[in-house]
């Protein structure tokens, strides 16, 4: 369990939400595999966690989802899709490409380097 999901453990739960963290394909504890980031396979599996979860004894149906950055991104995919009540969504790009890759037309060759 990341220590930067605290915030959201400490506002969604009291507030009726359920709380599951997960660790996308191909990360952390997670198995599969993935060549790039956001695949399709990648954002399927966002809705089959919110099924999961509200199929779960611990979940009333309320389900948020949170993050900064790539956990952002992750987020809003998922509640683009329709299976969440609350996002709370920091520093997340709606397009990668124009807002970090080529800002202006202008390729930021440091993110795209270290990414």
């Amino acid at each position: 369990f990341p220590m930067r999901s605290l915030h959201y453990l400490n506002t969604f739960v009291p507030s009726g939400y359920a709380f599951v963290s997960v660790d996308v394909r191909g990360t952390g504890a997670s198995f599969g595999g993935r060549p790039v980031d956001l695949i399709d396979r990648e954002v399927q599996d966002f809705a089959e966690i919110a099924a999961w979860t509200k199929a779960q004894p611990f979940c009333n149906g309320r389900i948020g989802t949170g993050g900064i950055s790539y956990d952002g991104i992750t987020g809003a995919l998922m509640a683009a899709q329709g299976n969440i009540t609350a996002a709370a969504l920091l520093f997340a790009p709606g397009d990668i490409f124009e807002d970090i890759a080529f800002v202006g037309g202008i390729p930021t060759i440091g993110f795209v380097d270290m990414y």
